[in-house]
């Protein structure tokens, strides 16, 4: 059995990386082939192409990458022409995933899609094209199912895969050892994204809260964990008084008493663990000026999205200043009840995400889609 796997950003290929020693488990003698990065690599996946450099956020900002995305998506046409895989596992990445739905249902291949995109946030019409050229299309939040299905296409609600990726809570304690820090302490981790792009625009609104905060609490710990894949150069923007880890995201997240968090997955990680967190997000001004259009939901941060509602605040563009920022994580600081009712909400929105088997669940049908195809 052949089976192409196709991820383009840190998440999906932490995800792929799973899905590949599923499949190898279930399916022995399985070939895996296809785009992600090393996480896939070292699950056994036989890497051809490594779409992380094509990863933007915002559209002005993807739009500098067409060019490579082109020659990427070129050879991976190719190698579909001489893989010739019994599926196609798209995970994630629509905007390149999609054309190549299109090519592989010309060219009669089945397609499961793993990781849907989020028609619900915006481009509705996506959900016709997942109808039109997939065959299986797996989805990671409940609502999801609704507005798939409307669309024709053949959607199920599998759970979210952040759940078996992340394993068992280590507790404060345990991660404040691992991380060398002291019990008693007060703690924030800081988060600013895993690209380039998103650092930049980020870390001085961070940085800057940071050293207000600290005026007001003498003797605060911040901590980075810095993204696997992050150049040298990002990591020393950090300075003196932010200590700096290769990774670490968990442990610091529960090591934390308050978190600051660039929209995206590390929010639904950071809510999975009930950190109290404060949600931030930028992009150039000409993209923010087209989301505000296109966008279809009142939140960008997971956390309340699945809530239906602001349990945790969001700080987005013009909203995301210093002065906001370091009142927020003051507040969160100095009224343990509003932690608590924050944990407590967290709790209860991450319950809408399923129980744990997400990976295993999508292994299985792709398995069945591959074994009939």
């Amino acid at each position: 059995m052949r089976i192409m796997m196709v991820a383009g950003d840190a998440s999906g290929d932490i995800y792929g990386a799973e899905l590949a020693r599923k499949l190898k488990a279930m399916v022995p003698g399985v070939e895996l082939a296809g785009a992600g990065g090393a996480f896939m690599a070292a699950a056994g996946v036989d890497i051809i192409s490594d779409l992380g450099r094509l990863s933007a956020v915002g559209i002005i900002e993807s739009a500098a990458r067409l060019p490579a995305a082109a020659r990427e998506f070129r050879r991976l046409a190719q190698v579909m022409t001489c893989l010739n895989p019994d599926c196609l596992v798209l995970i994630d990445f629509p905007g390149f995933n999609f054309r190549l739905a299109g090519l592989a249902r010309r060219r009669g291949i089945k397609t499961v899609y793993f990781i849907c995109p989020t028609v619900w946030a915006w481009g509705r019409g996506r959900a016709k094209v997942i109808a039109r050229c997939v065959d299986r299309a797996l989805l990671i939040f409940p609502f999801e199912e609704e507005i798939y299905r409307e669309a024709g296409a053949n959607a199920e609600f599998i759970g979210h895969p952040i759940l078996d990726v992340m394993g068992a809570p280590l507790g404060r304690a345990k991660a404040r050892e691992v991380l060398g820090l002291d019990q008693a302490g007060p703690v924030v981790a800081l988060l600013p994204g895993s690209r380039i792009q998103e650092v930049r625009l980020l870390w001085p609104l961070m940085l800057e809260a940071s050293r207000a905060v600290l005026r007001e609490i003498p003797g605060i710990t911040f901590i980075w964990p810095v993204a696997p894949g992050l150049p040298a150069s990002v990591a020393a923007m950090s300075g003196p008084m932010v200590r700096t880890y290769s990774g670490h995201a968990r442990e610091c997240l529960e090591a934390c008493d308050v978190a600051v968090v660039a929209s995206g997955t590390a929010t639904l990680e950071a809510a999975v663990l009930n950190t109290p967190m404060v949600i931030v997000y930028k992009v150039s001004p000409l993209t923010w000026m087209m989301a505000r259009r296109l966008v279809k939901v009142p939140y960008v941060g997971l956390p309340n999205i699945l809530a239906g509602r602001e349990i945790v605040p969001e700080l987005l563009q013009g909203k995301a200043t210093v002065d906001r920022l370091s009142r927020w994580i003051l507040q969160l600081f100095r009224d343990a009840g509003a932690r608590n009712q924050v944990k407590e909400d967290l709790r209860k929105a991450t319950g809408r995400l399923g129980h744990k088997g997400a990976i295993e669940r999508a292994a299985r049908v792709i398995a069945e889609v591959a074994s009939h195809g």
